[in-house]
């Protein structure tokens, strides 16, 4: 550096570089500026790693209580749809915190053997076979929602 600052100095003697002692105050500048940049793309990184995670996190416990829940309906007694009852409600599971809800309905339905589609049955029917869904929210945002299938045995 500093032959080089020699060889431009014979070039342009009345210019800037009659000698050295600029030279480290405009190294300084330039390492901070860079530093600068390198310094200032780091937080929002950092922001967005912490939000993946966070999300990760929330569908982790999302699927648990999904899990836990479809697996407490699947061991409970068959609770049929009928008029008095048209949607049956099963008991909730508990969740980790006030900020996490999980909503389950059971819808009686039929499924046609010819096609195998279901539907819905009229309020007051049931033939022994229920729509389990099970959605769960994080902070009133839908996280996981389950489909499944519950039969009276």
């Amino acid at each position: 550096m500093a032959r080089m600052l020699k060889c431009i100095g014979r070039i342009c003697p009345k210019n800037l570089f009659r000698g050295t002692k600029g030279v480290a105050l405009v190294e300084v500048v330039i390492a901070v500026v860079v530093l600068g940049l390198i310094t200032a793309s780091v937080p929002p990184v950092m922001v967005l790693i912490t939000n993946a995670e966070f999300r990760r996190n929330e569908q982790k416990v999302g699927e648990s209580l999904t899990r836990n829940q479809i697996e407490y309906i699947k061991s409970a007694s068959y609770i049929a749809g009928n008029d008095t009852n048209p949607e049956p409600e099963y008991a909730l599971v508990p969740v980790p915190n006030e900020t996490y809800d999980i909503e389950v309905m059971a819808v009686p339905i039929t499924i046609d053997p010819v096609t195998r589609e279901h539907t819905e049955l009229p309020e007051g029917e049931d033939e022994g076979i229920q729509e389990i869904t099970v959605r769960v929210y994080h902070v009133d945002k839908l996280v996981v929602e389950t489909r499944n299938y519950k039969v009276e045995r």
